[in-house]
């Protein structure tokens, strides 16, 4: 009896040995597959807001640039980049203005975007246009005792007498299509295109964009809207 029992038990070991040994030679695909990667179509438009300002009289080649999407980005009917994902770039130059060198540059250029979750998207992308920061947001304050007070008339921030600074219209959810190329022939021949900024372009040379002043030194202001068209987009 005492010998079966051994038996058994070598037997039971044996097994378990087998079952160990087993799992470990699973092929590769028969494991569970790792969630696929958000990817972002070429052609998808970004917008984003510029967080620090960046100045060609301090910045130079090599400096951090960060702004936040200001919309969702949509890939085939689903969202792979929220709106607030961190846009992750560089200076790749900068030229202040001055009498012997008149035309101030700064170049900038994105690499990758950074989700909530960590998750990093490397990117292609040509900057398109270049907005103003929106002005804030007028809100009346509280009407507490005494005579009611005018929110309709004239206030510091209302330069037409509606005595509300004029919203920013939303942006919407983009996706691949959202928006028109820049037109070459708008650039001119120095190949430089007016921005919504006065006494700012953008010009293309040798494949590299940069943002130009002939009267002033380039100077970005965060809030600032990148308006980007995405060239190439790989999942990492």
């Amino acid at each position: 009896m005492k010998n079966l029992f051994q038996a058994i038990c070598i037997a039971g070991l044996l097994g378990l040995s087998d079952i160990a040994i087993a799992g470990q030679s699973l092929p590769a695909t028969s494991r569970p597959a790792d969630s696929a990667a958000p990817q972002i179509t070429a052609g998808s438009i970004l917008y984003a807001e510029l967080l620090k300002t960046v100045d060609a009289k301090k910045a130079k080649a090599g400096d951090p640039v960060s702004a936040l999407l200001q919309a969702d980005v949509l890939a085939h009917g689903k969202i792979v980049a929220h709106r607030d994902s961190r846009l992750i770039g560089h200076v790749t130059e900068a030229q202040p203005h001055s009498k012997e060198s008149p035309e101030s540059r700064l170049g900038i250029v994105f690499e990758k975007i950074k989700l909530k979750n960590g998750q990093e998207i490397p990117i292609s992308a040509v900057l398109t246009a270049l907005h103003p920061a929106p002005p804030p947001t007028f809100e009346p304050p509280p009407i507490g005792p005494g005579p009611p007070i005018n929110t309709t008339g004239a206030t510091p921030s209302d330069r037409h007498g509606s005595g509300m600074a004029p919203k920013r219209p939303p942006i919407p959810s983009v996706s691949p299509g959202a928006s028109q190329e820049v037109d070459a022939a708008s650039r001119g021949k120095l190949g430089t295109a007016p921005t919504d900024i006065d006494g700012l372009s953008l010009a293309t040379s040798g494949g590299s964009q940069a943002v130009v002043s002939l009267d002033r030194t380039v100077k970005l202001e965060s809030g600032v809207i990148f308006e980007l068209r995405v060239t190439d987009a790989k999942a990492r």
